[in-house]
């Protein structure tokens, strides 16, 4: 028997055993007549077949008699209980077990509800079980409040203890609080302001351009709102934006385009890419280039195996994609290596130091690192101050200085 455990990763076995894979290039095997189980990498649990298992954390499994049922109530917290009731967890070491004969859910830590089998139920609340026929709906409108009605109609909560109903044949919608819209169920409808439904044809599209402002237009076409009482349409097979109020712009299907100002619509083919430098300043560039506008009518490009950053106007700055870089002022890219950290404590000034530790800038020139697993902070001009991590410290204020700043975690 075969099986991947990752790229290039074949694991083959025995076909008299089975096999798992617990991680990458990790197969586990064990005898056919035994269950198995990763409870995490590298752990594989195994136990007897007349028996049930489960992994309640890494490394821990819990086992129980096949004639029971099981759950995890949380790490190292197996629940066992008779397979003829039911089971549920409502918290931490918090099993709650009902006749099988009845319905049951946690209303919340410790409290668990049951009720008939032949009614419906719901929590409205902590401790608070809401149960109704089961001919009819209910809903929650609120903390102890249980709304009902009739199951051949519909019903919404259109704010607390305000159930509204209607005609399973129509539609309907809250307006507002105690507002509800019904409308025949042939039509499209939608809230445009508080108490106002407005409805249309099935057959058509809609949309608010604001209060009081539905505007329709024909399902052949596509529309937007380019600002109040302004819809604009256009053919389906054609792209369209607003470029400001009363200002659609279209353009063909197979292009792309964008907005570089009021009334400025820039198109490209759509085997480039693009992009707006500025007012009336489309930038487009090959599609397999980066591109970066580093000011006006300023687009910077370079090859997309490498990385890139504008260090100011008509600054561009590349660098090796297996590298960290950074601008530390103007024409001044600094790069170092993936496995490390760097920052910059001022002009032409890039601190590196190793992943395993912190650090921070003190001032100009000055770096200070210390260990990971402790906290630390500038409390002026080379002065650090280092600290158990299971402690606290003073975060905004040093007791020897007015100067601090914060401990950061940094590139």
């Amino acid at each position: 028997t075969g099986l991947c455990c990752g790229p290039h990763q074949l694991a083959i076995w025995p076909i008299e055993t089975k096999g798992l894979c617990c991680g990458p290039h990790q197969l586990a095997i064990w005898p056919i007549e035994t269950k198995g189980l990763c409870c995490g990498p590298h752990q594989l649990v195994i136990w007897p077949i007349e028996t049930k298992g489960l992994c309640c954390g890494p490394h821990q499994l819990a086992i129980w008699p096949i004639e029971t049922k099981g759950l995890c109530c949380g790490p190292h917290q197996l629940a066992i209980w008779p397979i003829e009731t039911k089971g549920l967890c409502c918290g931490p070491h918090q099993l709650a077990i009902w006749p099988i004969e009845t319905k049951g859910l946690c209303c919340g830590p410790h409290q668990l509800a049951i009720w008939p089998i032949e009614t419906k139920g719901l929590c409205c609340g902590p401790h608070q079980l809401g149960t109704w026929p089961i001919e009819t709906k209910g809903l929650c409108c609120g903390p102890h409040q249980l709304a009902i009605w009739p199951i051949e109609t519909e019903g919404l909560c259109c704010g607390p203890h305000q159930l509204a109903i209607w005609p399973i044949e129509t539609e309907g919608l809250c307006c507002g609080p105690h507002q509800l819209a019904i409308w025949p169920i042939e039509n499209k409808g939608l809230c445009c302001g508080p108490h106002q439904l407005t409805i249309w044809p099935i057959e058509t599209k809609g949309l608010c351009c604001g209060p009081h402002q539905l505007a329709i237009w024909p399902i052949e076409t596509k529309g937007l709102c380019c600002g109040p009482h302004q819809l604009a349409i256009w053919p389906i097979e054609t792209k369209g934006l607003c470029c400001g109020p009363h200002q659609l712009a279209i353009w063909p299907i197979e292009t792309k385009g964008l907005c570089c100002g009021p009334h400025q619509l820039a198109i490209w083919p759509i085997e480039t890419e693009g992009l707006c430098c500025g007012p009336h300043q489309l930038a487009i560039w090959p599609i397999e280039t980066k591109g970066l506008c580093c000011g006006p009518h300023q687009l910077a490009i370079w090859p997309i195996e490498t990385k890139g950053l504008c260090c100011g106007p008509h600054q561009l700055a590349i660098w090796p994609i297996e590298t960290k870089g950074l601008c530390c002022g103007p024409h001044q890219l600094a790069t170092w290596p993936i496995e490390t950290k760097g920052l910059c404590c001022g002009p032409h000034q890039l601190s590196i130091w190793p992943i395993e530790t912190k650090g921070l800038c003190c001032g100009p020139h000055q770096l200070a690192i210390w260990p990971v697993e402790t906290k630390g902070l500038c409390c002026g001009p080379h002065q650090l101050a280092i600290w158990p991590i299971e402690t606290k410290g003073l975060s905004t204020l040093c007791c020897t200085s007015h100067q601090a700043i914060s401990d950061l975690d940094t590139k």
